[in-house]
């Protein structure tokens, strides 16, 4: 199994997904590996562990006591040798990174990003289910020390909602609300001011197929964040459809206030280093 990663990339260089340990002639796949030896060594000489760089993965905590800190007259120095991180998160796997080219694929993208997004096949099992499970409040992405945004329009602040085509009743103010569903939607139906980087229909197609695009924000109120589920966008309107209804109604927030929200899971808007979507 494997699922495709689509990024575009910054300007910083990747860090490969494995380095190593180095004393003297000596090699070593893991920090505690080159601890340990350097244990086992004399200590009336200097010693110096050269550390690659590299992502290093570790899962337990490695401790350093007074065995480990060597002399003045013979110190023990750890030295990196390019940019280092230490972490316990999942690296993933470069093998297979490539720059999209098909023009199914490219269709699918703005033509801002064209010939900018790489792909990238995930096939970790569970690296996949993390991913799967992205939202704006949860699985941070990084490339070396830079942290990636999950794919958002707008890029910065949010879009708002310009008319209010058909209102939704908002669970607030129900008893028992009933909420929609995807084969029956209650949401409400809105069009936006701003303009996004793909087109609407891509973004029709996209929700359709994905099932995964939602909008985040201050939609119903102007002190209460939240999130719903795009159910439908009309490709020749750019009106759009939410499953569910909002905590508190659309109406009054789109006509008196700014109904302020930010879309994710399009692949159509990554436009700028750093943004992804799986």
């Amino acid at each position: 199994m494997k699922t495709p990663l689509f990024l575009i990339l910054s300007a910083l260089t990747l860090i490969p997904a494995e380095g190593r340990f180095r004393v003297g002639p000596e090699v070593f796949p893991s920090l505690e590996a080159a601890r340990d030896h350097v244990r086992s060594l004399p200590k009336n000489s200097p010693i110096e562990v050269l550390v690659d760089g590299g992502n290093y993965q570790i899962d337990r905590p490695i401790t350093f006591g007074p065995q480990d800190s060597g002399t003045p007259d013979a110190p023990i120095t750890y030295r990196a040798t390019g940019p280092v991180t230490f972490g316990g998160s999942q690296a993933l796997s470069l093998e297979g990174l490539s720059l999209v080219k098909e023009e199914s694929e490219l269709a699918r993208l703005s033509e801002k990003a064209r010939g900018k997004v790489v792909r990238l096949p995930i096939r970790d099992e569970v690296a996949i289910r993390t991913l799967q499970k992205a939202s704006p409040t949860s699985c941070l992405l990084t490339q070396g020390e830079e942290l990636l945004h999950l794919s958002r329009f707008p890029n910065v602040g949010f879009a708002h909602a310009k008319e209010l085509l058909e209102a939704d009743e908002g669970t607030r103010f129900q008893k028992n609300p009933v909420m929609g569903t995807w084969d029956e939607p209650k949401g409400a139906l809105i069009t936006l001011r701003e303009k996004p980087a793909g087109s609407f229909s891509q973004w029709a197609k996209e929700v359709e197929e994905s099932r995964k695009v939602m909008t985040y924000g201050y939609l119903s109120a102007q002190w209460y964040r939240s999130q719903l589920q795009v159910r439908s966008v009309d490709p020749a309107t750019g009106s759009i459809r939410f499953v569910r209804q909002s905590r508190y109604g659309l109406d009054e927030m789109v006509h008196k206030f700014q109904s302020r929200q930010a879309y994710y899971h399009l692949l159509c808007e990554i436009d700028e280093p750093g943004e992804w979507v799986l």
